[in-house]
């Protein structure tokens, strides 16, 4: 039973069909490239309507409710300037039939009439301006370097303009006179300056990002020929030097580096609000600050590498990627060398890597108790030499007028940590010192031994 009552109040409800409103429903004013929803529905919320249609008419006539052009469903014959611009909007109850209109353009302002089956009853005015109004609007923005401003500019409502007339331009205070073009064209405005989708939006604002003092001046936003009032942007403060830079700094341990940002303030006077550094390692008693704005990081270790940031008032900053390289010894190629009395020998040791520095090197007799090779030393003055104070790298040991006294095992060590060892043999001989002289005969030769 209770079955059967249902499936009669759902045939009458379809039966009953959907009927719209009559009358003037509502009046919308919208800009150029915005969206609009025009209401619509049946009488009977629930009542479902699967033939619902919107018109469009340029001059509305009280009680007169035919379209000139049908905006939905689109017809194709007569008008494709709603084309992919018009839905209906889906929502419960079933019986709300409003209409989305979006990308609004001039010629969209009218009236909008909706009904169902042909028959129109419901009737919706929209006004579509050519772009949103703004007053006078003469103004001084103040800003702090490296932060971004809006600078907006006037519409006149009546004002058919598009985006290829309206220019922004800039002046210093002190050269008024002379206007500079403001796009990403112009040299130092290039990557900062941005300007909405004015096609679409009307909004001819200007977003300047990045600032800086000599951004300090009057804008204009030009419409056609005329000289509206501008506005007067203020910069002040410090701006930090190769903001948003990058800097690569190598180190070989125990030496120091000194990370500085530096600053260009509009007045002597003037300080930046907050200097924060943000360090890759808590540090120690080695480091020292100097004004806030510079480091200096001394006796460094293979652990201070890393990304070092400098941050000026939270929207300036720069990076300093520290690398402390450590100097490992690379293997000769021979570890055993021989050689002859009189003769020089090249004992090498080298860092792997050309660009590091050890702290310390030292050459020893490992066959002598560790007796310290140098110029210095007992049988080997001026007969040694290094060429790691012009080549940090390459610890190599050169000696000359080798003896068989020098014979041994050599050992480099560095930062008295790693080192590699090297025999050298020198053998004896006989030193044949002659002397051949030719007489005019070719068969008389004296040999002088």
């Amino acid at each position: 039973m209770l079955l059967c009552v249902y499936l009669l109040y759902c045939l009458l409800q379809v039966n009953s069909g959907c009927e719209v409103d009559r009358g003037q429903k509502g009046t919308f004013t919208k800009s150029v490239g915005d969206s609009v929803v025009l209401p619509c529905s049946c009488k009977n919320p629930e009542s479902k309507s699967h033939t619902v249609q919107w018109g469009y008419t340029k001059t509305f006539k009280q009680g007169d409710y035919k379209p000139e052009v049908m905006v939905f469903p689109e017809d194709g014959r007569q008008s494709q300037r709603y084309r992919g611009r018009v839905q209906r909007k889906i929502q419960n109850p079933p019986g709300y039939l409003s209409l989305i209109i979006s990308e609004l353009t001039e010629e969209d302002g009218g009236t909008y009439v909706c009904g169902v089956n042909g028959k129109f009853a419901t009737a919706v005015t929209l006004y579509v301006k050519v772009c949103t109004v703004l007053e006078t609007w003469e103004r001084t923005i103040t800003k702090s370097p490296g932060e971004s401003v809006l600078l907006p500019c006037p519409c006149p409502s009546d004002a058919n303009i598009t985006p290829k007339t309206v220019t922004w331009s800039f002046s210093k205070y002190e050269q008024s006179g002379v206007q500079t073009p403001v796009s990403n064209d112009t040299g130092s405005y290039r990557s900062r300056v941005w300007t909405f989708d004015q096609e679409k939006s009307r909004n001819f604002s200007l977003l300047v990002s990045d600032l800086t003092k000599e951004d300090s001046g009057r804008y204009l936003c030009t419409v056609y020929e005329d000289n509206p009032p501008g506005v007067f942007l203020q910069v002040t403060g410090c701006t930090l030097l190769k903001n948003k830079q990058t800097v690569t700094i190598s180190r070989s341990p125990g030496h120091s580096v000194l990370l500085s940002c530096s600053l260009s303030c509009t007045e002597l006077q003037d300080k930046p609000e907050t200097v924060q550094w943000i360090t890759p390692h808590l540090m120690s008693g080695r480091v020292q600050t100097f004004n806030k704005t510079s480091v200096l990081i001394s006796d460094l270790t293979e652990e201070d590498g890393g990304r070092y940031s400098c941050w000026i008032n939270q929207n300036q900053y720069r990076h300093f990627n520290l690398s402390v390289r450590v100097c490992t010894l690379s293997e000769p190629q021979e570890k055993e060398i021989s050689k002859y009395p009189g003769d020089s020998v090249l004992l090498p040791c080298s860092c792997t890597d050309p660009n590091t520095k050890p702290l310390s090197v030292k050459w020893q007799r490992g066959d002598s108790g560790g007796t310290e090779v140098s110029s210095g030393t007992d049988g080997y003055n001026g007969r040694v030499h290094m060429f790691n104070e012009g080549l940090p790298a390459n610890l190599s040991l050169l000696i000359s007028n080798l003896t068989e006294q020098d014979q041994g095992t050599y050992r480099c060590t560095i930062n008295n940590k790693q080192s590699i060892s090297i025999t050298l043999n020198v053998k004896g001989k006989v030193a044949l010192n002659f002397k051949v002289s030719r007489s005019s005969s070719l068969a008389d030769y004296t040999v002088v031994w």
